[in-house]
């Protein structure tokens, strides 16, 4: 595949998050061997598990994966690599993934800056991402 359908494949990966539809998220991702390395957490995610992890992102940034600005893509062989920024308003409170609130909604806009590293099989699907964020930078914004 060429650089522009893997950034094609990319852009409506981040569509189907932005407007949370899981069944166009199954069109570009390989649902039995995908597997997700997201900031946090220390296994990776198979495709329900990154579902579930989205929606745990929504409950405390209701607006997240809808401003996304991406400011560099390179694609080499079947990986793509995406260097970004997405503002998200923190209207929910920072939960851990099991459970504990650490920080109640601030109504602040943040913005995270942040590295996707995805990889393709030859159906053009994709089959892994790594999620690499600037935590700390993030923090910093909510308190």
């Amino acid at each position: 595949m060429r650089y522009s359908q893997y950034g094609e494949i990319y852009r409506r990966l981040n569509e189907a998050i932005a407007s949370n539809n899981t069944s166009a998220m199954a069109a570009v991702i390989d649902t039995e061997t995908f597997l997700a390395m997201l900031p946090g957490i220390e296994v990776p995610l198979d495709f329900a598990q990154f579902v579930v992890e989205l929606d745990r992102q929504r409950m405390m940034f209701s607006d997240f994966g809808r401003n996304v600005t991406i400011k560099e893509m390179i694609v080499d062989d079947n990986r793509l690599g995406a260097f970004y920024t997405m503002t998200v308003t923190h209207d929910g409170p920072l939960m851990t993934r099991d459970g504990r609130e650490i920080l109640p909604a601030t109504n602040k806009k943040i913005t995270v800056k942040s590295m996707d590293s995805l990889t393709f099989n030859n159906a053009g699907k994709i089959v892994h991402v790594v999620v690499v964020s600037d935590r700390m930078n993030t923090l910093s914004q909510l308190i």
